[in-house]
């Protein structure tokens, strides 16, 4: 096992664990923010190492699946940064970013459908579409935001942050549970519904941070309307 290879593991498992901590503890808290941060940099790292294994062994989905997740975590970072030129930077270049994922994940998508068994270097067209798909949402949600030249305000700034760094936890947590990672779990275990609960937890944990954060955007509403 190369060094590259332990370092993607070992970040990712720290990416995963500082991620729910940061997910569950008092938003705004000191462990809070510690856990953040170490989610945001473990990420990155874990991310962008199993991008560039994966390019150089083949995994193509793979490796789209670690630039959209890089994606993920600096547009959600950037979404609650302090005004600075980097967020800007990233802000703007999100959208070609995303554009970029989406192409590549439709095309291969295109690729495995026309292939015999419906795959493209050993993973199903549903697989790519499925990334190329989301990448294409975000995408549109990013121009989106480009194209008022407004500044979004605090509720939208934390629905934006609290998503995309979900949909990397969700991706982190299925590549450690039921994907890849699943193999450091003993033979019983693997397939096992079990091994679903934390990727499906966070889905479930973000839809109640979104409809509480927008049912409190609307109190406040109303009240300033009032």
């Amino acid at each position: 096992m190369s060094v590259y290879m332990i370092v993607h593991i070992i970040t990712g498992t720290v990416a995963v664990c500082s991620g729910f901590i940061a997910l569950f503890s008092l938003k705004g808290s000191t462990i809070h923010r510690i856990a953040g941060r170490t989610f945001f940099f473990s990420m990155l790292i874990m991310a962008s190492l199993g991008a560039i294994i994966a390019l150089q062994v083949g995994i193509l989905i793979a490796t789209i699946a670690g630039v959209f997740t890089c994606y993920l975590v600096l547009t959600s970072w950037a979404a609650i940064a302090k005004p600075a030129t980097a967020p800007k930077r990233i802000n703007q270049l999100a959208p070609w970013v995303a554009g970029g994922i989406a192409v590549a994940g439709i095309y291969l998508g295109q690729l495995a459908s026309a292939s015999s068994d419906n795959m493209h270097a050993g993973y199903h067209a549903a697989s790519y579409y499925f990334f190329g798909g989301l990448a294409l949402w975000t995408g549109l949600f990013d121009t989106w935001i480009l194209l008022r030249r407004q500044t979004l305000g605090f509720y939208q700034r934390l629905i934006r942050h609290l998503w995309r760094m979900c949909l990397g936890l969700f991706l982190a947590a299925g590549s450690l549970f039921t994907g890849p990672g699943a193999q450091a779990f003993p033979e019983a275990w693997q397939g096992s519904a079990w091994l679903s609960v934390p990727e499906n937890t966070v889905l479930l944990v973000m839809l109640i941070y979104i409809l509480l954060l927008t049912w409190q955007k609307w109190r406040r509403y109303r009240a300033t309307d009032a």
